[in-house]
C-alpha cells in the first residue's frame, strides 16, 4: 500500500466517522429546524455509516483509532438510538391478538392506531385485535364502512367520530370536542361502557419531506420548515385545544405524526403526555414503510392516568404503515 494511501486509511477515514460522530450527536442532542434533514435519519443510520468507516480502516490497516471510533459509535447506538430499549423488552410480554386479558385487577384498555392508506382492507386488519379504541388516518372513503366496521367489533355499544381524513371508532359513546372539520385530526370526548370518561384525538400531520439528497440547500431549508410547521402544529392541537377542553379528564392522543420518535415537534408533549411504545413497547418499535420500517412515525401518547402495559407494532397487509398496539391500565 502507498504511503499516502495508507495514511488516508489509517488515520483520515476513521477521523472522518469521528467527525460525523461529532456532528450528529450535536444535531439530536439540539433537534433544531436548521438540522431537521440531518435528524429524519434515524441514530442508527449514521452509526451503521460511521461504524462502516471505522470497521474499513481497520480491517486495512488495525489502527487503535478505528477501534475507538467504532466503539464510540457502538455505545451511542445502545444508548441513544429509540429502537434500542423496545428491543431489549424482547423477554417482556406483548399485546396478543384477541381480547385483552385484565392485568392485576385492572380493566385493560386497548387502543389500535393505523394510517390505513385509505383501504378498508386494511382497516379490518385491526378486528383481529379486538381493541377498544381505534385511531385511523387516511380512512377508507367507501360510506357506511366505519359504522359497520363499529357494529361489528361492539355490537350495540360502539360510536364513530370521522373527519376529513382521520377517524376514531370506540367502545363507549363518543361526541365531538370541536365543532366544524379539521384536515389534521378529529378529536372527540369519550364516554365507555365501565363509567371512565377521556379526551380522545386521531391525527395526521402533513407536509412530510422525503427528500435526502442533503448535498441540496433547497434540501435542508424543505426539512426545516416542515419541521418548524409539524412543531407549530402539535403545540396548537395540545394547549389550543386537548388540554383546555379535556380539563382534568385523562387524553389520549395518537396517529401518523409523520416525524420520527424523539423529534423536537414532541416536545411540547413531552410535558404533559407518555409515549407508550417508549415506555411499554417490545419488539422493533418503527412503523414505516411497513415491509422494513426504518423510522417510528406512528405513535400513541396519554396523559398520566393512563399507564401503558403493553405495547408492539404489528405487519400490516394492506397499508404501508405498521400498525400500533397499545395495552393501558388505569391509574387509582
Amino acid at each position: 500500500m502507498a504511503p499516502w494511501l495508507r495514511v488516508t486509511v489509517r488515520w483520515l477515514v476513521p477521523g472522518a466517522a469521528l467527525v460525523l460522530h461529532a456532528i450528529v450527536m450535536v444535531a439530536h442532542a439540539g433537534r433544531w429546524d436548521k438540522a431537521a434533514a440531518l435528524t429524519v435519519f434515524p441514530l442508527w443510520f449514521w452509526g451503521l455509516a460511521g461504524l462502516g468507516l471505522a470497521g474499513f480502516s481497520w480491517l486495512w490497516c488495525r489502527g487503535r483509532l478505528a477501534l475507538c471510533v467504532a466503539a464510540a459509535w457502538i455505545i451511542t447506538v445502545l444508548v441513544c438510538a429509540d429502537e434500542v430499549r423496545p428491543l431489549l423488552r424482547f423477554t417482556k410480554s406483548r399485546p396478543l391478538p384477541g381480547a385483552p386479558a385484565d392485568e392485576a385487577g385492572r380493566k385493560v384498555l386497548r387502543v389500535v392506531s393505523l394510517n390505513c392508506r385509505h383501504s378498508s382492507d386494511a382497516a379490518a386488519e385491526v378486528i383481529r385485535w379486538q381493541p377498544d379504541i381505534i385511531l385511523f388516518q387516511e380512512t377508507p372513503p367507501e360510506p357506511g364502512f366505519l359504522p359497520a366496521l363499529a357494529q361489528e367489533l361492539w355490537p350495540g355499544q360502539g360510536s364513530v367520530l370521522s373527519g376529513v381524513d382521520c377517524a376514531i371508532l370506540a367502545r363507549g359513546k363518543i361526541a365531538r370536542s370541536l365543532p366544524g372539520q379539521t384536515l389534521q385530526f378529529v378529536q372527540g370526548t369519550l364516554d365507555l361502557p365501565d363509567g371512565h370518561q377521556l379526551e380522545v384525538t386521531s391525527l395526521h400531520l402533513h407536509g412530510a419531506q422525503r427528500d435526502t439528497r442533503l448535498w441540496r440547500w433547497q434540501t435542508w431549508r424543505d426539512h426545516a420548515q416542515a419541521r418548524h410547521a409539524r412543531r407549530l402544529q402539535i403545540a396548537d392541537l395540545v394547549n389550543g385545544f386537548l388540554l383546555p377542553i379535556g380539563g382534568h379528564r385523562p387524553c389520549l392522543l395518537g396517529g401518523d405524526f409523520n416525524a420520527p420518535a424523539g423529534d423536537r415537534a414532541f416536545h411540547t408533549l413531552d410535558t404533559w403526555f407518555t409515549d407508550a411504545v417508549a415506555e411499554a413497547g417490545a419488539g422493533w418499535p418503527d412503523t414505516f414503510p411497513n415491509a422494513r420500517p426504518l423510522l417510528r412515525l406512528d405513535q400513541v401518547w396519554a396523559t398520566g392516568e393512563l399507564e401503558p402495559l403493553r405495547a408492539t407494532t404489528a405487519l400490516t397487509k394492506n397499508s404501508d404503515h405498521r400498525m400500533v398496539i397499545v395495552d393501558f391500565g388505569w391509574k387509582g
